[in-house]
């Protein structure tokens, strides 16, 4: 719609034209007094503070920076943890186990399921005990090896300290260096209720041998907390079913008892625990029947 032409300053019907000053002065009733008054009210009219305008707009450049800022963050980490959905490679779907060494496993080999809290003294001890044998079989394909992890500490303190060293070590692994990063996290286990620092999960991953841009991509991969959401999930699912506690370790689906694989004095007793494995069976003794209620599901 058209706009009506605009008036130009003039007279408007039914008023008087603004008195000057000059002749304010010559009128009856008004004092040069009050004139000058005037005059200097006009001369003197405050305007709009320049000072302020500019630090008003400098506030709002500011936080519209700031904004950008965040927003961009925000949007990076997104991409990278794919809005919280990620998944470790070869993983299918939330709560499934990851195959730590799908590449490399022969067919027939026997199912290792192994449920794991980076923060539990028992599972460090366990680790110390049969890890280099899991390592050692994993690697040579003659057993497939699916991780379960879990954040039983977690939920004793309120932290994420668990979860995050879970994502994290899923971070290494994309980067080539799992088993490094593995070793790592247990030989710098915290005693309860310490947890880890960001500045020790980037140590560890620098002493696993990550560098340049491998290094690079993987503290993306921490910051924005790629795997957090899964390493949730695979918690939750064992839970779920039956699995509440750490460590926990399955033959075939049968809960092995870590402890009855020992020497006569008690030691730990690797080549013993290597020979049940790799027959994929185990006896009355060696299996844990507390968990024998438990399902080991590792379907990837």
């Amino acid at each position: 719609m058209a706009k009506p032409p605009a008036k130009t300053p003039g007279k408007s019907p039914g008023k008087t034209p603004a008195k000057t000053p000059a002749k304010a002065a010559s009128q009856p009733g008004v004092s040069a007094r009050q004139a000058k008054i005037d005059a200097a009210r006009k001369a003197n009219k405050v305007g709009p503070n320049k000072i302020m305008i500019g630090s008003v707009v400098a506030v709002v450049a500011i936080i519209a920076v700031v904004a950008g800022v965040i927003i961009n963050s925000q949007a990076s980490k997104s991409a990278v943890s794919q809005g919280g959905k990620a998944l470790p490679a070869g993983v299918t779907a939330m709560g499934r186990g990851w195959v730590e060494n799908a590449s490399v496993v022969k067919a027939g080999a026997p199912t290792v399921s192994i449920y794991e809290d980076f923060r539990c003294p028992i599972c460090q001890s366990v680790e110390q005990a049969f890890g280099s044998s899991i390592q050692s079989l994993a690697e040579a394909g003659k057993i497939k090896l699916v991780y379960h992890f879990k954040t039983v500490i977690d939920s004793h303190d309120g932290s994420d300290n668990s979860q995050q060293a879970a994502s994290n070590v899923l971070c290494a692994a994309d980067a080539g260096v799992f088993w490094k990063y593995h070793d790592q996290l247990y030989a710098n286990q915290p005693p309860e209720p310490g947890t880890f620092s960001n500045a020790q999960f980037t140590t560890f991953a620098k002493d696993s041998g990550l560098s340049g841009a491998k290094l690079t991509a993987f503290q993306s991969c921490a910051t924005a907390g790629k795997y957090l959401n899964y390493v949730k999930s695979t918690d939750d699912a064992s839970y779920k079913n039956g699995i509440t506690g750490t460590p926990a370790i399955f033959l075939n689906g049968v809960p092995m008892n870590y402890s009855s694989f020992a020497t006569a004095d008690q030691q730990p007793d690797p080549a013993a625990f290597e020979k049940a494995v790799l027959s994929g069976k185990l006896t009355a003794a060696q299996t844990d029947q507390t968990l024998v209620k438990a399902k080991a599901k590792d379907v990837s």
